[in-house]
């Protein structure tokens, strides 16, 4: 019994460790707000410890747009996910808004991790929210790049704005 009740708490950590967290601000702002603009911004993304994000592409053929692709699965697991904030993000620009979203390592197994999320208002650069993730999915060798990584943190992230509608 005292093996089955450690095993839940950890169990319950690890769940609570990868969960999606706000970490400064408020989403209230982006309650209806459409066309929030998304960006994401792998720059310093570190592959293997100290290895880039085109490192990684190279490993496996890969699809010359396969980061448009990615960036689409982001964007409809997302506005599919946040229905009741009523809040769309799209890659074109317009509207008040800009999320972009900074992850800061890629693993071997494709997953994107210690993510940042910041959404800045664009008119005064003002940082409205910040919150931070890990996605839960990747694969190495799709020739989509990272679409399984991005899609999950769509999701995600889409799932965590519909809990803070109000």
């Amino acid at each position: 019994m005292k093996k089955l009740m450690i095993f839940a708490f950890a169990c319950a950590m690890a769940i609570t460790a990868s969960a999606t967290k706000l970490t400064q601000g408020s989403l209230d702002a982006l309650k209806g707000q459409r066309d929030v603009t998304v960006v994401f911004d792998l720059s310093k993304t570190v592959y293997d410890k100290n290895k880039t994000v085109d490192d990684f592409m190279k490993k496996y053929y890969r699809l010359p747009n396969w980061m448009e692709i990615s960036l689409n699965e982001f964007v409809k697991e997302f506005n599919e996910h946040a229905y009741r904030m009523e809040t769309t993000v799209t890659t074109t620009a317009g509207g008040k808004y800009q999320m972009t979203v900074t992850p800061a390592t890629l693993t071997k197994g494709g997953k994107l991790t210690d993510v940042t999320v910041v959404i800045t208002d664009k008119t005064s650069g003002q940082t409205i929210a910040t919150l931070t993730m890990d996605s839960k999915d990747g694969d190495s060798d799709d020739e989509k790049g990272l679409k399984d990584a991005m899609e999950d943190l769509g999701e995600q992230l889409g799932k965590f704005f519909n809990k803070q509608a109000k």
